[in-house]
């Protein structure tokens, strides 16, 4: 079972854990239900950090050092039904190669706006809003489904990436720098650290096997 969102619906969270991070990632398994509809998850009240499939069938990649900057990394993803995606962030890399996109564990994009910076915001709360199912950014909501949403204070290796893509469960992908753990499956709760967790109106639907 997973999370489902569709217009006005989302869970929503208040967290520090992607504050003032030189590294950081989260993934999640989205369910796309046609072309040009939009998913959203991460932190995008000012998009500071998250995963953007838009409605121009690319996924964003969003690492912006200030409010309301349209930095990210992008590539073309026209792609419907279940797929795994990540977004790596490490900032003890030089410039765009602090941000690495995975889609289904392959490293995808292909093209990015603006430069990601040494480390996450420090300077504003909204990098503290966390969601699943809209974009306050682009006043955009959520259409399809979400599951396994976790996020790490470190950044994954391109074969982390590759075991979750395969259906290894976050819990076991390193657990020492998981710090929230959302599967969907039959209730809507963070695993990890308890994090209290808003849900608004969102439903329950399949979702791929977790494997381990």
């Amino acid at each position: 079972m997973a999370i489902g969102a569709t217009t006005d619906q989302q869970i929503t969270a208040t967290t520090a854990i992607g504050r003032n991070q030189s590294k950081l990632t989260i993934a999640a398994w989205m369910r796309r239900p046609t072309s040009g509809s939009r998913q959203n998850c991460g932190f995008l009240t000012g998009n500071w950090h998250g995963l953007v499939h838009f409605s121009d069938n690319n996924i964003y990649f969003v690492f912006s050092p200030v409010a309301g900057n349209n930095n990210w990394g992008r590539c073309a993803a026209d792609i419907t039904g279940w797929n795994h995606f990540a977004h790596v962030y490490d900032g003890t890399k030089t410039g765009n190669a602090r941000v690495e996109g995975y889609l289904n564990g392959t490293s995808s994009i292909t093209l990015y706006s603006g430069t990601a910076p040494a480390a996450t915001t420090v300077d504003n709360a909204n990098a503290e809003a966390f969601s699943i199912g809209r974009d306050s950014v682009n006043n955009t909501w959520s259409s399809g489904d979400f599951a396994e949403v976790a996020i790490w204070q470190e950044a994954l290796t391109a074969q982390d990436v590759n075991s979750l893509s395969k259906g290894v469960s976050p819990a076991n992908v390193r657990p020492d720098s998981l710090k929230l753990y959302i599967p969907g499956v039959r209730n809507i709760i963070d695993y990890k650290a308890n994090l209290t967790l808003t849900n608004t109106n969102t439903t329950v639907a399949n979702h791929p096997r977790v494997y381990a």
